[in-house]
């Protein structure tokens, strides 16, 4: 059970890297923890200060005059939140809300029927552990939301967004398309090109796929080696570009290891926020002006239905008073991925030893369509040439994205003295949808989440034809002379032709696995309105990945930080005609 052995090896590192948060090496970067009296007023409350929270607090402090309370539920990130070269070790510890789905005998066979729903649990969320990728989707994706909502979010209008937040370190980028790019914003962005991928690039080119330096700006279709939140040597998260540079902002108040339990009104108005601290002690905290749900794609429907908005019979089935009916949890969305892996070229070279601020071993990103007419994509492929016979295939396939042991094995064994080419590739507009529910009335019980992938049957049949057509880079050239070999794991699909529609359908079924992409879970258009308001109340919003209404054809996390420019810009437009809100709880 080598795959067994590899994730137990991670597990073990996790530990002493853990030790390390007791020393606070990396205290100095952030903001210190607040001390603030129980039933304090600031003008705003921010509920999380991961990836969205934190640009918010940013730019809402802007103002010396305004005064912004933050509540964490995680603490600091840790030395391998800032090392690209660590990003394994964060998943399943403290640092991650290590979430799992609920039990699912259709489409989680390879994943021990349950989907891990990694989720950042630190200052810059996700942001802080995720896998570094940028891109935005195409102008389709943000043109759909105007069309739910309004004209504020077509692709034009938040493009300056987009620019705005970043700052792109590559001139090969810039002069291919840097009207596209902004070079002055808080997240710097820089790619890590690698000699062992070309030939992988020119077999792609033979098959008529374009190679670009970027696919982010002016080209949505081709390969290109990915754009990272990585600069000057250490992750881009938002905690390390939008908090770490106002730590000592006087009105700036971040509480860390705080849960926030439940969002409290006066009438129609959000007026308040009551939390739970590490010590399990109850304290409330008042807004003057707004109540900002940042909390995450569980954690922000969770925190709503928790305060009595959602679905009006299951809230009453939990026991809540319902203060309004509204869709809250529904719609959840996931770019859902199948893992396709090559054997390449015999090799026993030594493969080269990156240092811990660069990745470990190449990434490359792919946008296709099927329609050659068409220039927005149906699928993304993500791949990385492996060394031979190092653990990265067990960590890729087992921890990372949490195959089962017999699979990965599999693929390690079939590859002994071969390098690997390891795809992921990516439906990039799911029709199925999952859930989240509350499980609990307790805050600190995981919410109830049900990924629904391949519910709509539609996707299976896409996501077969997407790996049917990236498997015909075997009929390349450069994969014919190291006679690559496609690596088959033995999924139960052999009462299929292989090759078939029917068993690439089988397939994808049974090599179904998350992204960490989830969205959409308090869609604009449905739980919130353009102004990212929730339905029927004043002085409440919602800002961070669950209020898209579909999910882009790409990484999210350029989406979210476009959401919370955006959004700070609106908050501040409002901010005149607000007056100090009225609040009758207080505890204490």
């Amino acid at each position: 059970m080598e795959t067994a052995a590899a994730v137990a090896a991670v597990k073990a590192t996790q530990v002493p890297l853990s030790l390390l948060t007791l020393l606070q090496l990396t205290g100095p970067l952030w903001p210190k923890n607040a001390k603030v009296q129980n039933c304090s007023a600031f003008d705003y409350i921010i509920i999380g200060g991961g990836t969205a929270g934190s640009v918010l607090a940013n730019r809402l402090t802007e103002d010396e005059k305004t005064t912004v309370l933050v509540i964490e539920a995680g603490g600091n990130p840790n030395v391998e939140a800032l090392l690209a070269g660590l990003f394994v070790a964060q998943p399943q510890t403290s640092r991650d809300w290590n979430y799992t789905s609920t039990y699912d005998n259709y489409a989680a066979r390879a994943t021990n029927n349950r989907t891990t729903l990694t989720s950042g649990k630190m200052l810059g969320g996700s942001s802080s552990l995720n896998h570094f990728i940028i891109q935005r989707g195409v102008a389709e994706d943000y043109n759909y939301w105007a069309e739910i909502t309004n004209e504020s979010w077509n692709y034009e209008n938040v493009l300056p967004y987009f620019i705005k937040s970043e700052r792109v370190e590559d001139e090969e980028i810039l002069e291919f398309d840097g009207e596209f790019h902004g070079v002055e914003g808080p997240v710097g962005l820089t790619r890590e090109p690698r000699e062992e991928t070309k030939e992988y690039l020119d077999a792609l080119n033979e098959l008529g796929y374009d190679i670009f330096p970027d696919l982010i700006g002016r080209e949505n279709l081709g390969y290109a080696e990915c754009l990272f939140t990585i600069a000057d040597g250490v992750r881009q998260s938002t905690a390390y570009s939008y908090l770490r540079p106002i730590r000592k902002r006087k009105n700036l108040y971040v509480l860390k290891f705080t849960l926030a339990t439940k969002i409290i009104f006066y009438g129609k108005t959000a007026c308040a926020v009551e939390t739970q601290d590490k010590f399990g002690k109850t304290k409330v905290y008042r807004a003057r002006k707004e109540v900002i749900v940042s909390a995450g794609v569980f954690n922000t429907p969770q925190i709503l239905m928790l305060s009595g908005i959602g679905h009006k019979e299951h809230l009453e089935s939990m026991g809540i008073c319902v203060r309004a009916d509204l869709p809250v949890g529904d719609n959840l969305q996931d770019h859902l991925g199948s893992i396709v892996v090559f054997k390449m070229q015999k090799s026993i070279a030594i493969p080269p030893v990156r240092p811990l601020t660069e990745l470990a071993v190449p990434l490359v990103t792919g946008l296709v369509s099927l329609n050659k007419s068409s220039n927005i994509p149906d699928y993304q492929n993500f791949f990385s040439v492996l060394p031979h016979d190092t653990p990265f295939i067990l960590l890729f396939c087992g921890f990372v994205f949490a195959y089962r042991n017999d699979i990965c094995d599999r693929y390690k064994k079939e590859s002994i003295g071969r390098d690997i080419m390891f795809n992921l590739v990516a439906l990039l507009q799911p029709s199925s949808t999952g859930t989240v529910r509350l499980a609990s009335l307790d805050p600190t019980v995981p919410p109830e989440i049900t990924t629904g992938f391949y519910t709509n049957k539609t996707d299976i049949t896409k996501m077969a034809k997407y790996i049917r057509d990236l498997i015909r880079i075997q009929n390349s050239s450069y994969f014919q002379s190291v006679n690559a070999e496609l690596i088959d794991p033995k999924l139960p699909c052999n009462n299929f032709k292989y090759g078939s529609q029917k068993y690439w359908e089988c397939y994808a079924l049974n090599s179904a696995t998350s992204l960490y992409h989830q969205t959409s879970s308090c869609p604009m258009g449905s739980v919130v309105d353009g102004d990212l308001k929730v339905y029927g109340f004043k002085r409440l919003r919602i800002v961070d990945a669950s209020v898209m209404p579909k999910i882009p054809r790409g990484n999210p996390e350029a989406a979210v930080l476009m959401i919370a420019e955006k959004a700070a810009d609106m908050i501040k437009a409002d901010a005149e005609s607000l007056g100090d809100s009225k609040c009758c709880a207080c505890a204490g």
